[in-house]
Protein backbone atom coordinates (compact mmCIF):
# COMPACT_ATOMS: atom_id res chain seq x y z
CA UNK A 1 0.00 0.00 0.00
CA UNK A 2 2.77 2.54 0.61
CA UNK A 3 4.33 1.58 -2.85
CA UNK A 4 0.83 2.57 -4.11
CA UNK A 5 0.62 5.83 -2.54
CA UNK A 6 4.30 6.74 -2.80
CA UNK A 7 4.20 5.63 -6.56
CA UNK A 8 0.74 7.91 -7.47
CA UNK A 9 2.29 10.87 -5.57
CA UNK A 10 5.05 10.52 -7.86
CA UNK A 11 3.49 10.29 -11.62
CA UNK A 12 0.07 12.75 -10.50
CA UNK A 13 2.68 15.20 -9.06
CA UNK A 14 3.90 15.46 -13.11
CA UNK A 15 1.99 18.05 -15.56
CA UNK A 16 2.99 15.40 -18.57
CA UNK A 17 0.85 12.57 -16.77
CA UNK A 18 -1.94 14.69 -16.81
CA UNK A 19 -1.90 16.11 -20.51
CA UNK A 20 -1.33 12.14 -21.41
CA UNK A 21 -4.84 11.61 -18.99
CA UNK A 22 -6.43 14.58 -20.67
CA UNK A 23 -5.19 13.82 -24.45
CA UNK A 24 -6.62 9.98 -24.35
CA UNK A 25 -9.88 11.22 -22.51
CA UNK A 26 -10.27 13.92 -25.18
CA UNK A 27 -9.27 12.02 -27.92
CA UNK A 28 -11.82 9.24 -27.14
CA UNK A 29 -14.58 11.36 -26.88
CA UNK A 30 -14.29 13.27 -29.89
CA UNK A 31 -13.49 10.35 -32.09
CA UNK A 32 -17.35 9.18 -31.12
CA UNK A 33 -18.86 12.56 -31.17
CA UNK A 34 -17.50 12.88 -34.67
CA UNK A 35 -18.42 9.86 -36.08
CA UNK A 36 -21.98 10.35 -34.54
CA UNK A 37 -22.23 13.88 -36.24
CA UNK A 38 -20.92 12.36 -39.78
CA UNK A 39 -24.45 10.18 -39.55
CA UNK A 40 -26.28 13.22 -37.81
CA UNK A 41 -26.11 11.45 -34.83
CA UNK A 42 -28.34 8.54 -36.24
CA UNK A 43 -27.47 5.70 -34.74
CA UNK A 44 -25.23 2.67 -36.80
CA UNK A 45 -27.64 0.35 -36.10
CA UNK A 46 -31.60 0.40 -36.32
CA UNK A 47 -31.05 4.47 -35.88
CA UNK A 48 -29.13 3.68 -32.32
CA UNK A 49 -25.36 3.53 -31.18
CA UNK A 50 -24.05 0.53 -29.58
CA UNK A 51 -21.12 0.12 -27.53
CA UNK A 52 -18.69 -0.40 -29.89
CA UNK A 53 -19.33 3.37 -31.26
CA UNK A 54 -17.41 5.18 -28.02
CA UNK A 55 -14.72 3.02 -28.44
CA UNK A 56 -14.16 3.60 -32.29
CA UNK A 57 -10.95 6.06 -31.67
CA UNK A 58 -9.67 2.95 -29.51
CA UNK A 59 -6.45 2.32 -32.06
CA UNK A 60 -5.97 5.71 -32.14
CA UNK A 61 -5.88 5.92 -28.25
CA UNK A 62 -3.18 2.94 -28.13
CA UNK A 63 -0.60 5.25 -29.49
CA UNK A 64 -1.21 7.67 -26.93
CA UNK A 65 -1.19 4.99 -24.44
CA UNK A 66 1.81 2.99 -25.47
CA UNK A 67 4.05 6.43 -25.56
CA UNK A 68 2.74 7.66 -22.25
CA UNK A 69 3.38 4.50 -20.44
CA UNK A 70 6.66 4.29 -22.16
CA UNK A 71 7.49 7.89 -21.14
CA UNK A 72 6.13 7.65 -17.68
CA UNK A 73 8.69 4.76 -17.15
CA UNK A 74 11.48 5.96 -19.45
CA UNK A 75 11.33 8.99 -18.02
CA UNK A 76 11.24 7.45 -14.46
CA UNK A 77 14.74 5.46 -15.36
CA UNK A 78 16.48 8.07 -17.50
CA UNK A 79 16.25 10.61 -15.06
CA UNK A 80 17.27 8.65 -12.48
CA UNK A 81 13.70 9.72 -9.96
CA UNK A 82 13.77 6.16 -9.55
CA UNK A 83 15.86 5.85 -6.61
CA UNK A 84 13.48 8.67 -4.59
CA UNK A 85 10.90 5.27 -4.78
CA UNK A 86 13.72 3.42 -2.86
CA UNK A 87 14.32 5.36 -0.88
CA UNK A 88 10.47 4.99 0.94
CA UNK A 89 11.21 0.92 0.63
CA UNK A 90 13.85 -1.91 0.05
CA UNK A 91 10.58 -4.15 -2.00
CA UNK A 92 11.90 -2.98 -5.59
CA UNK A 93 8.95 -5.95 -7.23
CA UNK A 94 6.75 -3.86 -5.12
CA UNK A 95 7.84 -0.50 -6.60
CA UNK A 96 7.70 -1.64 -9.73
CA UNK A 97 4.37 -3.24 -9.81
CA UNK A 98 2.59 -0.70 -8.51
CA UNK A 99 3.92 1.80 -11.02
CA UNK A 100 2.95 -0.58 -13.48
CA UNK A 101 -0.64 -0.88 -12.05
CA UNK A 102 -0.82 3.26 -11.76
CA UNK A 103 0.10 3.50 -14.88
CA UNK A 104 -2.24 0.89 -16.58
CA UNK A 105 -5.31 1.73 -14.28
CA UNK A 106 -5.15 6.03 -14.83
CA UNK A 107 -4.69 5.14 -18.55
CA UNK A 108 -7.74 2.65 -19.02
CA UNK A 109 -9.77 5.20 -16.19
CA UNK A 110 -9.02 7.59 -18.85
CA UNK A 111 -10.83 6.41 -21.54
CA UNK A 112 -13.46 5.18 -19.74
CA UNK A 113 -14.19 8.74 -18.67
CA UNK A 114 -14.00 9.76 -22.51
CA UNK A 115 -16.06 7.28 -23.76
CA UNK A 116 -18.71 8.46 -20.93
CA UNK A 117 -18.37 12.12 -21.91
CA UNK A 118 -19.49 10.61 -25.41
CA UNK A 119 -22.16 9.22 -24.27
CA UNK A 120 -23.74 11.80 -22.51
CA UNK A 121 -23.00 14.58 -25.48
CA UNK A 122 -24.28 11.99 -28.24
CA UNK A 123 -27.07 11.31 -26.14
CA UNK A 124 -27.28 15.41 -25.31
CA UNK A 125 -27.51 16.05 -29.07
CA UNK A 126 -30.48 13.61 -29.91
CA UNK A 127 -28.62 10.52 -30.63
CA UNK A 128 -30.33 7.24 -28.75
CA UNK A 129 -28.01 4.46 -27.56
CA UNK A 130 -29.07 0.50 -27.22
CA UNK A 131 -27.64 0.55 -23.65
CA UNK A 132 -28.07 -3.48 -23.36
CA UNK A 133 -24.63 -3.65 -26.14
CA UNK A 134 -23.43 -2.52 -23.22
CA UNK A 135 -23.96 -5.18 -20.97
CA UNK A 136 -24.61 -8.95 -23.36
CA UNK A 137 -21.91 -10.45 -25.23
CA UNK A 138 -21.16 -10.99 -28.24
CA UNK A 139 -22.86 -7.29 -29.29
CA UNK A 140 -20.15 -5.65 -27.06
CA UNK A 141 -16.87 -7.72 -28.12
CA UNK A 142 -15.67 -4.90 -30.25
CA UNK A 143 -16.07 -2.72 -27.01
CA UNK A 144 -14.63 -5.16 -24.67
CA UNK A 145 -11.80 -5.50 -27.74
CA UNK A 146 -10.39 -2.10 -26.97
CA UNK A 147 -9.95 -2.84 -23.28
CA UNK A 148 -7.88 -5.71 -23.69
CA UNK A 149 -5.68 -4.20 -26.84
CA UNK A 150 -5.20 -1.23 -23.91
CA UNK A 151 -4.28 -3.42 -21.08
CA UNK A 152 -2.02 -5.74 -23.22
CA UNK A 153 0.05 -2.71 -25.04
CA UNK A 154 0.11 -0.52 -21.97
CA UNK A 155 1.67 -3.34 -19.70
CA UNK A 156 4.21 -4.01 -22.62
CA UNK A 157 5.29 -0.43 -22.70
CA UNK A 158 6.16 -0.01 -19.13
CA UNK A 159 7.91 -3.24 -18.78
CA UNK A 160 9.96 -2.66 -22.56
CA UNK A 161 10.64 0.82 -21.09
CA UNK A 162 11.88 -0.89 -18.23
CA UNK A 163 13.80 -3.27 -19.55
CA UNK A 164 15.45 -0.71 -22.10
CA UNK A 165 15.32 1.74 -19.72
CA UNK A 166 14.17 3.85 -22.79
CA UNK A 167 10.24 5.37 -23.19
CA UNK A 168 11.28 6.35 -26.88
CA UNK A 169 12.63 3.15 -27.62
CA UNK A 170 9.80 0.93 -25.95
CA UNK A 171 7.24 3.23 -27.89
CA UNK A 172 8.84 3.11 -31.69
CA UNK A 173 8.95 -0.29 -31.36
CA UNK A 174 5.15 -1.07 -29.93
CA UNK A 175 3.97 1.69 -32.33
CA UNK A 176 5.80 0.23 -35.12
CA UNK A 177 4.90 -3.81 -34.06
CA UNK A 178 1.52 -2.61 -34.05
CA UNK A 179 0.53 -0.20 -37.16
CA UNK A 180 3.19 -1.94 -39.33
CA UNK A 181 4.40 -5.44 -38.89
CA UNK A 182 0.66 -6.96 -37.59
CA UNK A 183 -0.70 -5.11 -40.21
CA UNK A 184 1.33 -5.96 -42.73
CA UNK A 185 1.45 -9.94 -41.72
CA UNK A 186 -2.14 -9.84 -41.21
CA UNK A 187 -2.18 -8.92 -45.25
CA UNK A 188 -0.24 -11.40 -46.27
CA UNK A 189 -1.67 -15.05 -46.98
CA UNK A 190 1.10 -17.24 -46.88
CA UNK A 191 1.38 -19.85 -44.08
CA UNK A 192 4.60 -18.24 -42.73
CA UNK A 193 2.83 -14.98 -42.04
CA UNK A 194 0.41 -16.41 -39.91
CA UNK A 195 2.69 -18.59 -38.00
CA UNK A 196 4.15 -15.34 -36.84
CA UNK A 197 1.02 -13.82 -36.42
CA UNK A 198 0.13 -15.90 -33.79
CA UNK A 199 2.59 -15.09 -31.34
CA UNK A 200 1.96 -11.35 -31.50
CA UNK A 201 0.03 -8.79 -29.08
CA UNK A 202 -2.77 -7.77 -31.28
CA UNK A 203 -3.76 -10.90 -33.05
CA UNK A 204 -3.93 -12.35 -29.95
CA UNK A 205 -5.71 -9.91 -28.56
CA UNK A 206 -8.35 -10.61 -30.80
CA UNK A 207 -8.29 -14.28 -30.84
CA UNK A 208 -8.81 -14.08 -27.61
CA UNK A 209 -11.79 -11.80 -27.48
CA UNK A 210 -13.54 -12.42 -30.83
CA UNK A 211 -12.51 -16.17 -31.91
CA UNK A 212 -10.27 -14.81 -34.99
CA UNK A 213 -7.99 -12.82 -36.57
CA UNK A 214 -8.95 -9.21 -37.89
CA UNK A 215 -8.80 -11.40 -41.28
CA UNK A 216 -11.38 -13.46 -39.41
CA UNK A 217 -9.27 -16.63 -39.70
CA UNK A 218 -10.62 -18.90 -36.99
CA UNK A 219 -9.01 -18.25 -33.90
CA UNK A 220 -8.10 -20.77 -30.51
CA UNK A 221 -9.62 -18.42 -27.37
CA UNK A 222 -8.01 -20.81 -25.31
CA UNK A 223 -4.32 -20.56 -27.35
CA UNK A 224 -4.69 -16.97 -27.64
CA UNK A 225 -5.53 -16.64 -23.56
CA UNK A 226 -2.58 -18.20 -23.46
CA UNK A 227 0.18 -16.61 -25.21
CA UNK A 228 -1.19 -13.09 -23.88
CA UNK A 229 -0.55 -14.27 -20.66
CA UNK A 230 2.82 -15.79 -21.25
CA UNK A 231 3.85 -12.61 -22.82
CA UNK A 232 2.66 -10.42 -20.09
CA UNK A 233 4.28 -12.31 -17.23
CA UNK A 234 7.97 -12.44 -19.17
CA UNK A 235 7.81 -9.02 -20.09
CA UNK A 236 6.52 -7.95 -16.33
CA UNK A 237 8.49 -10.58 -14.55
CA UNK A 238 11.94 -9.52 -16.56
CA UNK A 239 11.09 -5.89 -15.34
CA UNK A 240 10.89 -7.35 -11.59
CA UNK A 241 13.76 -9.17 -12.38
CA UNK A 242 16.18 -6.30 -13.75
CA UNK A 243 14.50 -4.01 -10.76
CA UNK A 244 16.08 -6.22 -8.21
CA UNK A 245 19.45 -5.93 -9.86
CA UNK A 246 19.87 -2.61 -11.55
CA UNK A 247 21.71 0.34 -10.53
CA UNK A 248 19.63 2.90 -9.92
CA UNK A 249 22.38 5.68 -10.61
CA UNK A 250 21.76 8.19 -13.16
Amino acid sequence: MNALISESRKLFSLRSTWIYLAVVSVGMAAGAVLLAWANDFNGTVDGKFEAVDVSISGSLAIVVMVFAAAMMVGGDQSNGTVSWSYLSSNRRVGIVLSQFFIITFSLLLAATLGMVVATLLITAFGGDFNFDSFMHWPDNNGFILAYVEWTVFILLATSLAYLLRSGAFAAMILVAEYFVIETALDAVSAPWAKAILRVLPDANAWGLVMGANRSGDEQSRAVAAVVLIVMILLTVGGSCAVARRRSVAK
